[in-house]
C-alpha cells in the first residue's frame, strides 16, 4: 500500500508540473519583459545622498517621456536621474514637471527631454478595472536585497478611502512604482508601511497627471518608417503591443488572437473631410480610402494625391505600416462583417501598408485583409493581379 500511495503521488506531482508547462501562456515572459521595459529606476539627489525609487513611463513620445512617480521620492531633490530598463547604469537628466509637494500620498511627474530607448514601453493607465480584495497584483520595482526591476507578486489586501491596500513582499525601493493587474497599471504605489503597502488608484492618477497636460491616452509610438520585416516580427509587434489578430495563425502567434489594445477613436470632419483619430496611438486615419482598389506599385498615387488635395487640411499623409495597419484589427466582427470599427468604410476592407517581406529573392508587399481579420501580402498570385485599398494616415501633433 505504501509503495502504491508512492506512485500515486508520484503521478499528482507529474500531473501538476506538466500543467504547469502546459498551461501557462507562453506569452507571460514576454509580458514581464514588456512591462519592465516601462520601468524606470528614479534616482534623486540631495546634499550628496542618493535616494532611489521606482517610476513608471505614462507617455511616450518620439523626443521624451513622461514618468509618474511617489512624491516623496524626488521631493525636496537637487537633481533628479533616470534609469530605463534597456540602458542600465546610464543615468539621464530627468525634470519635475508636477509635484504634489509635504502629502504623504502625493504623486509627481517627471520629464525627459531627450529621445528615449526604442524599446521603452508606455504603461496602459486602466481606470476602468474593478480592484477588489484578493485581486493578484504584480509589482516592478528596486526593493533592498534583491535584484534591479526586480518582479513582485502579491494581491490586493481591501480598499482605504482613496488608496489600495497590497499585500506583498515590497519596500521603499518599490515606491513610485505602478500596481499592475494583468497587462496594465490600476495604481501608483506610495508607500511601504508594515505590514501592508498602500497605492493610488489609476482613477486618481490620471485625473492629477491631466492637471500637469499631460495626456495619458497618448501613449504608443508605432513605428512609421517603411521596413522589411518578416512574418515572425509581425507576430512580435503585434504581441507585444497586445493587438488582436483574429484571422488565420500568423507565425509565432495561434489561430484567433483576442488582444488587450484599447482604441480610443472619435470621428471628426475636418474642412468637409471625414476622418477618424485614434487617441490611444495617436494617429489620424482617413475614414474611407481609395476610390479603387490598386496593385501595390500605384498605393502611393492615392497618398500622393491626398497631399496634394490638403485632406483635412494636411500635407504629411503616408502610408501606414504594418504594425499602424495592425493596429485597427478588432478581436471580434462587426455586424458588416470586417475585423474593424463600423466607423471606417465597411465597403473597403483590405488595404495595403509601406511594408514589405522578403523572401528569397523576392519582396512582397504586406497589408490587412479586415474581412479575414489577418496580416497577409501579395504572394499569393501575381502582384499586378493582386488588388487593394489605400486608406491614408498620419501622426498627431505631438505623438
Amino acid at each position: 500500500m505504501r509503495i502504491l500511495r508512492l506512485c500515486v503521488e508520484s503521478l499528482i506531482c507529474l500531473a501538476v508540473l506538466l500543467w504547469t508547462v502546459i498551461a501557462v501562456p507562453k506569452a507571460r515572459a514576454q509580458d514581464i519583459a514588456a512591462l519592465q521595459s516601462s520601468i524606470v529606476r528614479v534616482v534623486a539627489i540631495a546634499e550628496g545622498k542618493r535616494k532611489t525609487g521606482a517610476g513608471f513611463i505614462v507617455r511616450l513620445q518620439k523626443d521624451r517621456a513622461f514618468i509618474a512617480t511617489a512624491a516623496h521620492v524626488v521631493e525636496g531633490a537637487e537633481q533628479v536621474e533616470v534609469e530605463f530598463f534597456a540602458e542600465r547604469n546610464r543615468f539621464v537628466p530627468a525634470r519635475i514637471v508636477g509635484i504634489e509637494g509635504n502629502d504623504p500620498n502625493g504623486v509627481a511627474a517627471l520629464v525627459i527631454p531627450s529621445t528615449p530607448p526604442a524599446t521603452a514601453k508606455q504603461l496602459t493607465l486602466n481606470s476602468q478595472l474593478p480592484v477588489r480584495a484578493g485581486d493578484p497584483i504584480v509589482t516592478i520595482g528596486f526593493p533592498q536585497g534583491a535584484a534591479p526591476y526586480s518582479v513582485v507578486r502579491g494581491e490586493v489586501a481591501g480598499r482605504r478611502g482613496k488608496t489600495i491596500d497590497v499585500a506583498a513582499a515590497i519596500d521603499e525601493g518599490n515606491s513610485g512604482g505602478p500596481l499592475i493587474k494583468g497587462n496594465e497599471a490600476i495604481g501608483i504605489l506610495l508607500a511601504a508601511r508594515s505590514p501592508f503597502a498602500h497605492a493610488l488608484p489609476a482613477v486618481i492618477l490620471r485625473y492629477v497627471l491631466e492637471s500637469w497636460s499631460i495626456d495619458t491616452q497618448a501613449m504608443m509610438v508605432l513605428r512609421s518608417d517603411p521596413a522589411t520585416v518578416s512574418l515572425r516580427d509581425i507576430a512580435k509587434a503585434i504581441q507585444n503591443w497586445g493587438f488582436s489578430h483574429p484571422g488565420a495563425r500568423l507565425q509565432g502567434l495561434p489561430h484567433g488572437v483576442a488582444g488587450n489594445y484599447q482604441p480610443n477613436y472619435e470621428t471628426l470632419r475636418i474642412e468637409e473631410d471625414q476622418v477618424v483619430v485614434d487617441h490611444a496611438s495617436g494617429l489620424i486615419w482617413e475614414q474611407s480610402g481609395s476610390n479603387d482598389s490598386v496593385p501595390p506599385e500605384d498605393a502611393m498615387d492615392h497618398i500622393e494625391k491626398l497631399n496634394s488635395q490638403l485632406y483635412a487640411g494636411a500635407n504629411d499623409w503616408r502610408l501606414p505600416t504594418i504594425e499602424e495597419l495592425a493596429s485597427l484589427l478588432r478581436p471580434s466582427e462587426t455586424t458588416q462583417g470586417v475585423y474593424a470599427s463600423a466607423l471606417f468604410d465597411s465597403e473597403k476592407w483590405k488595404f495595403w501598408s509601406s511594408d514589405t517581406r522578403a523572401e528569397a529573392d523576392k519582396r512582397y508587399r504586406l497589408g490587412v485583409d479586415f474581412m479575414m481579420g489577418a496580416v497577409s501580402d501579395d504572394s499569393s498570385g501575381i502582384a499586378r493581379e493582386t488588388l487593394r485599398w489605400v486608406r491614408g494616415v498620419r501622426s498627431k501633433a505631438g505623438s
